[in-house]
């Protein structure tokens, strides 16, 4: 995919198929669906303090990763330069260790307990400052794509082991993470062919695959905490 001269240094997001152009916004497609992580990631934080449930995820830690993973890839498929690319990283590798850290965590104690309930906060924000920290140095070029493979294949682990563990769930939560599992899917395979060069890349599309990804993986994760 050719790209103009004076952009070549900025472009970062050329292997997501969506042909770069110049100026602000290199991908627009991929640009808009970005922000369905960050509307998606709204609802689950809102859907929390409304309802005020305390399933893994189900509050603020996961809602607020997600609208932070959409903002990183507003700048990774816009501007396009050096530090969206790190920014996209980051927040990626923050989600997926977000989500991994809440399942392993597990729910917290009763409300009637406030001591264990003071100490497992603190355990939690102590843990998820760290998880921040980490992401932001693994998203260093040299160790970004398996930093990546590792935190995924983790939360991935861990989200089937909080499923298949628990013993009977009742039929809502069956629903949303059968829900949640289609729409990602779904949305991975749109992601591994729909990359440059792959069976479902057009680059003049308005129909982006890697955007379909988005909106997708989002869906997928506001069924899944909400």
């Amino acid at each position: 995919m050719s790209t103009p001269r004076s952009d070549r240094g900025r472009v970062v997001a050329a292997s997501d198929c969506e042909r770069c152009r110049p100026g602000l916004v290199t991908q627009p497609v991929n640009t808009i669906s970005s922000l369905g992580f960050v509307l998606a990631g709204a609802r689950v934080v809102a859907a929390g303090r409304r309802d005020g449930r305390h399933r893994p995820g189900a509050t603020g830690p996961v809602g607020w990763a997600m609208a932070m993973a959409g903002l990183g890839s507003v700048a990774y498929h816009g501007p396009g330069t050096a530090f969206g690319r790190w920014l996209h990283d980051a927040t990626l590798l923050n989600l997926a260790a977000t989500i991994a850290v809440t399942d392993l965590a597990g729910p917290p104690p009763p409300v009637d307990d406030r001591r264990a309930g003071r100490g497992s906060a603190a355990g939690r924000r102590a843990a998820l400052a760290g998880v921040a920290a980490g992401s932001a140095v693994l998203a260093h070029p040299r160790t970004t794509t398996a930093a990546q493979a590792g935190t995924a294949g983790l939360a991935t682990l861990l989200e089937v082991r909080r499923f298949s563990t628990r013993g009977p769930a009742p039929a809502p939560d069956r629903r949303r993470g059968l829900v949640a599992a289609v729409l990602a899917g779904a949305g991975l395979a749109l992601q591994v062919n729909g990359r440059t060069g792959r069976g479902w890349c057009r680059p003049d599309s308005r129909l982006q695959a890697h955007a379909g990804w988005h909106l997708l993986s989002a869906a997928a994760l506001w069924a899944r905490n909400t």
